[in-house]
């Protein structure tokens, strides 16, 4: 989960910036 993305498969889904 780069930027904003919610993550997917083996991502640990960071919030991302606003």
């Amino acid at each position: 989960g780069a930027q904003g993305e919610p993550g997917t498969k083996g991502e640990r889904g960071d919030p991302g910036l606003p």
